[in-house]
């Protein structure tokens, strides 16, 4: 065994299960290392992307490298197979880039995209994440967490804004997630690019547990002409048939209701 990759994968370890940041003292004594030692691991991992540095608080967190490592596996996943179909009928339904995506710590990572037929569409790929406070995708997969849940997922990461209309406090983040919950589908308004809205649903497994969600993008004003309420008809109903396919009865035992 390779010492010094065993404690660099150790520490990737302690980050995950901790959930948060990590300092290079923290990880010293967690691998009964010296300060030096943890400190060229910490340099050695960040300069290859598995951890990133908070300018703030100069703590270690888990970084995007790992995600972007993760597309394989993701691309090979069942549940991107068996919501293709569906992904695919919503992109020629409404002629914008259709998507899934799952959660996966506190980013939607997409599992399957399908691009639209009109000229001017939102590009995303396999493997790609969009942060969760200030996307329809995101908002759509947080539903099926308790508020609290919601709020302690969210301060474990900064809610970044993008755009003016960007939200980027816990508390509106949780109101627009009720909203998701009684209405059956997530909306974003221009908060993660300025000129693109956004529809998505959550998706349900046999158990009712939200395990995914469908959504698609595309310019405001084609969205609009479009409106909210055609949209997120279609996207509804393309997450009830993949939830169907999974076993959801829905709340009235009927299945994909």
């Amino acid at each position: 065994m390779i010492q010094s990759l065993s404690r660099g994968l150790e520490i990737l370890d302690l980050m995950a299960t901790r959930g948060g940041e990590v300092s290079v003292t923290e990880a010293a004594r967690f691998l009964g290392v010296d300060g030096s030692t943890s400190s060229r691991l910490m340099a050695t991992l960040e300069a290859r992307g598995y951890v990133d540095q908070s300018r703030d608080t100069h703590r270690f967190r888990l970084g995007t490298k790992l995600i972007q490592l993760s597309n394989t596996v993701l691309q090979s996943l069942n549940l991107g197979s068996i919501g293709h179909e569906e992904v695919r009928a919503l992109a020629e339904e409404t002629g914008e880039g259709a998507q899934m995506a799952i959660l996966r710590r506190t980013f939607a990572v997409f599992v399957d995209h399908v691009d639209g037929r009109e000229r001017l569409t939102i590009n995303t790929n396999v493997g790609d994440y969009d942060p969760l406070h200030c996307t329809a995708i995101g908002r759509a997969l947080l539903s099926g967490m308790s508020d609290k849940e919601v709020s302690d997922l969210l301060a474990t990461t900064e809610l970044e804004r993008y755009t003016p209309r960007t939200t980027v406090s816990i508390g509106e983040v949780l109101d627009r997630v009720r909203i998701v919950r009684r209405q059956g589908y997530a909306f974003d308004d221009e908060e993660r690019y300025a000129g693109v809205q956004c529809v998505a649903a959550p998706i349900f497994d046999h158990s009712g547990r939200v395990v995914a969600a469908i959504g698609i993008s595309g310019p405001t004003p084609r969205m609009i002409r479009a409106t909210e309420k055609a949209l997120s008809e279609a996207v509804r109903a393309a997450s009830r048939q993949i939830s169907s396919r999974l076993g959801y009865l829905g709340r009235d035992g009927r299945v994909g209701s």
